[in-house]
C-alpha cells in the first residue's frame, strides 16, 4: 500500500493550490440549472471493444449501468464518482488537444503482459450510425510515470475518430451515453511491468459550439493503486516539459453536492494468465506434455513429460515455433507447430524433464511461442503442444 510522506503531501498541496485556476478543466456536460437529479430515463452505458491487431472496433453492445467490470481487472481505478442510476457522473475536458494525465502503481504480480485496457469517456457527438462524426479521442499507457510533470515513457497510444456516441435526435446532453472502450491486445500482449505506471486522456474535440467528449471521472485519493486527487494537464498533449501547464484538481468546485468531482480518471488492465495453453489438434496425440514453471525473461521455462507409457524412451525433445499450424496428420501423430517458423533447433533432454533458458531480452516480453513435445522410443511419436507467452 503506498502512502504519502509529510513532505510529499506539503508539495502536493502547494503544488495543486497554484494549479487550481489554471489550466481550466470544464465539466461535461455541464449539470442542469437547478439540482444534480437527473431525470427517469438514465443514459445510455455502450461496451464496445477495438481489436488493436485487426485495427477495428467490434463487440459494440448496450449493457446496464452497473455492468462496468471487463474480466478480471488486476489495476482497477473505476469507483465512479457519483451513482450512474441517481446522479450524472462528471465528465471533464477542455480545449482540443489537451492531455490529462493520470498516474499510480501497478502491482499485479502477475505476468506483467497486459491482455486488455479499457478507458471510459462521455461524449455528446453525433453517433456515426445516425449520420454523425461519432467522438474522437486519443488515449495512452506509460510506463514509470511519476506525476507533476514527470511523464514517464509512452508504451502504446490509440487516436481513434468514429467511436461511439450519442443517438438521434440528440435530446438532453445529460442522456448523452458513457462509453467504456477496452482495447484488447490478443495474441500480442502489451509489456507493462509493475511500478508507477500513468494513463493519457487527450481531447480532440471539445468544439463546445458543436458536442465534446470528456474522460469520465473515479474516486481518488485509492492508495491501494497509489493514485491521488490530481492529474496533469498537458496543453497540448502529448506529454512533454514544454507544454505540461499545471497539475489540476478541482479544489473547493461541487456542482452536484453531495456528488462532487476528484481528479482522477478511468482505467481498468487484465493481464494474461500465467501459465501455458495446451493444444492438441484433433485429440490424437497423447496428451503428456506439460509446464511446471512458466516461462519469464531471464529466467527458465520449465516442463516435463509423462513417460509412464514409454519405459524406454531414449530422450524427449521440444519443437519451439514463432507459427502454429493447422494440425497436420503424419505416420507419428498431428504436427501443430510450423517448423518454417522454427526459433532454434529443438531441445533435447535424456529424461522427462526440460529447463529451457529464456534471454533477458525485452524484445522477447510478450512473445507467443508455439511448441511441441517429441518422444522418442526408439520410434517417434508426436504429443500435445504448449501454446506460451513470455512475461516477467
Amino acid at each position: 500500500m503506498r502512502t504519502i510522506s509529510l513532505l510529499s503531501a506539503f508539495l502536493l498541496f502547494a503544488t495543486l493550490t497554484s494549479a487550481q485556476g489554471h489550466p481550466r478543466l470544464r465539466v461535461l456536460p455541464e449539470p442542469p440549472p437547478g439540482g444534480a437529479q437527473l431525470a427517469a430515463r438514465a443514459p445510455e452505458v455502450i461496451r464496445v471493444t477495438y481489436d488493436v491487431q485487426k485495427g477495428a472496433l467490434r463487440d459494440r453492445r448496450s449493457v446496464p449501468a452497473g455492468t462496468l467490470s471487463f474480466g478480471s481487472a488486476c489495476f482497477d481505478n473505476s469507483d465512479l464518482v457519483c451513482d450512474m442510476t441517481a446522479f450524472d457522473p462528471y465528465t471533464i475536458g477542455d480545449l482540443p488537444g489537451d492531455e490529462l494525465l493520470d498516474w499510480g502503481v501497478k502491482d499485479c504480480d502477475g505476468t506483467g503482459m497486459i491482455q486488455s485496457a479499457t478507458f471510459a469517456y462521455r461524449t455528446t457527438a453525433l453517433d456515426p450510425a445516425d449520420g454523425g462524426p461519432g467522438a474522437t479521442l486519443s488515449v495512452a499507457l506509460y510506463r514509470g510515470t511519476r506525476g507533476f510533470n514527470r511523464p514517464g515513457v509512452e508504451i502504446f497510444r490509440a487516436t481513434l475518430t468514429g467511436l461511439p456516441g450519442q443517438d438521434a435526435p440528440a435530446g438532453n446532453p445529460h442522456e448523452a451515453p458513457f462509453v467504456f472502450l477496452t482495447f484488447d491486445f490478443g495474441a500480442q500482449p502489451l509489456s507493462l511491468p509493475d511500478g508507477p505506471i500513468g494513463w493519457g486522456y487527450m481531447l480532440l474535440d471539445n468544439l463546445e459550439a458543436q458536442f465534446a467528449t470528456g474522460a469520465l471521472l473515479v474516486q481518488a485519493p485509492n492508495p491501494a493503486l497509489g493514485t491521488i486527487d490530481a492529474l496533469d494537464v498537458y496543453q497540448p498533449g502529448p506529454p512533454s516539459n514544454a507544454t505540461y501547464s499545471g497539475t489540476f484538481n478541482f479544489g473547493t468546485l461541487c456542482n452536484h453536492p453531495p456528488c462532487c468531482p476528484d481528479a482522477s480518471t478511468w482505467l481498468q488492465l487484465v493481464e494474461t494468465t500465467p501459465g501455458a495453453t495446451l493444444v492438441n489438434g484433433s485429440g490424437v496425440n497423447p496428451a503428456v506434455f506439460t509446464e511446471l514453471l512458466p516461462a519469464r525473461l531471464g529466467q527458465a521455462w520449465v516442463t516435463s513429460f509423462d513417460l509412464s507409457a514409454w519405459p524406454n524412451a531414449t530422450h524427449t525433445l521440444i519443437l519451439l515455433s514463432s507459427r502454429a499450424r493447422a494440425p497436420f496428420l503424419t505416420p507419428r501423430g498431428e504436427l501443430l507447430v510450423d517448423l518454417t517458423g522454427a526459433v532454434s533447433a529443438p531441445h533435447v533432454s535424456a529424461s522427462a524433464l526440460h529447463v529451457v533458458p529464456i534471454p533477458l531480452d525485452m524484445n522477447l516480453a510478450g512473445f507467443v511461442l508455439h511448441t511441441q513435445g517429441v518422444v522418442r522410443s526408439p520410434g517417434v511419436v508426436l504429443t500435445n503442444g504448449l501454446d506460451i507467452t513470455i512475461g516477467f
